[in-house]
């Protein structure tokens, strides 16, 4: 990697941080996938591969965003690596930001998890539900993929070229899987991974599909579980507020302020729940009138039906643990750091 141009990113998203810019990008780069999640109905979309962008689309849109700042991206769908040539979209992107990518763990192997670090990817989040292959597998709706992603996870471990890019495991958190929170952490541990979660939103599926009505104080549990184990990054304000979240939900959502969604077909969002009310395509619209339309979108904004970590993680930051947690990293960056408060981790 070249340390300059990380210098030069952390500077320039340092200076996002603190004048409250957009920080985050979630981008799908498809939402063509080879899973059948039960609390997701994104693989339910006609998705048309001649309609994704290219590499020489997020070549210039990376280069486009730039002109705000370095953000976080999340190149997402979907499933990611059907994209076989999400290497190169990946090094396009970290030219100017610091991509993550989050997979089922399916088609990972040990060759792409290597091509994938080496070519600017600075993390990985392997999905696992569940801490065993048939209740995991039957959650994905797919045989096969508790193993898959176990093979995952260790692939990008084994890939993992320097201590600053991040491998988790990540999951939903479900009312069925609440109480193997903890084995899942252990998991991780064991692996040499580090563990991050978000709660199941409706928004992916419809109300009565799915109930999490539960008899304790999640936060607390949840918040217990990461004082027990180091490994365990979501962070300490994010976690804090799941009740909040789970019993009528957190308002004030920042999403068109701190950070947006972009399609695979280069339509931008204010979040990646709003796909149906784009302001602009990356390929075409001028910076100023997309920074412009999404803070509109933002200041309009009443959602408070979701708290995933796209949005919950980047709006903690702001407040004064989040802050005080984020300050040290900031400044104690060496030159290949990529600003790990950014992805969920307040130790």
């Amino acid at each position: 990697m070249d340390r300059m141009n990380n210098y030069r990113k952390v500077l320039s998203l340092t200076s996002g941080y603190f004048s409250k810019s957009l920080l985050y990008c979630s981008w799908q780069v498809t939402y063509r996938c080879n899973f059948r999640c039960s609390f997701c109905h994104y693989w339910k979309m006609k998705t048309d591969p001649k309609e994704e962008l290219t590499v020489s689309d997020f070549a210039s849109g990376a280069q486009k965003l730039k002109q705000i700042g370095t953000m976080i991206v999340s190149l997402a769908g979907g499933e990611p690596l059907i994209r076989k040539d999400l290497p190169e979209l990946v090094q396009e992107v970290s030219a100017y930001h610091f991509p993550f990518i989050t997979t089922n763990g399916w088609l990972v192997t040990q060759e792409k998890a290597k091509q994938l670090f080496s070519s600017g990817l600075m993390g990985a989040a392997v999905s696992i539900d569940f801490p065993e292959d048939k209740k995991h597998d039957q959650n994905r709706g797919r045989e096969g993929a508790f193993r898959r992603a176990i093979e995952a996870v260790k692939y990008f471990v084994e890939a993992k070229s320097n201590r600053f890019q991040k491998v988790d495991i990540t999951a939903v958190l479900l009312k069925e899987n609440l109480d193997q929170m903890e084995k899942l952490i252990i998991l991780a541990k064991n692996l040499g991974a580090e563990f991050t979660l978000q709660p199941y939103s409706d928004l992916k599926t419809v109300r009565s599909e799915r109930d999490f009505s539960v008899d304790r104080e999640v936060s607390k549990h949840l918040l217990e579980l990461k004082k027990k184990y180091p490994n365990f990054k979501s962070s300490t304000e994010y976690l804090g507020r799941f009740d909040q979240f789970l019993n009528g939900g957190v308002d004030r959502c920042q999403a068109g302020r701190l950070f947006f969604n972009i399609d695979q077909r280069g339509e931008i969002a204010k979040c990646v729940e709003d796909l149906k009310n784009p302001i602009g395509n990356i390929r075409t619209v001028e910076i100023n009138e997309m920074k412009s339309k999404l803070l509109k979108k933002q200041e309009e904004n009443e959602c408070k039906c979701c708290w995933y970590g796209c949005r919950g993680e980047v709006e903690c930051f702001y407040t004064w643990n989040g802050i005080r947690s984020s300050l040290g990293r900031i400044f104690a960056y060496k030159g290949t750091d990529h600003m790990a408060c950014l992805s969920g981790s307040d130790n």
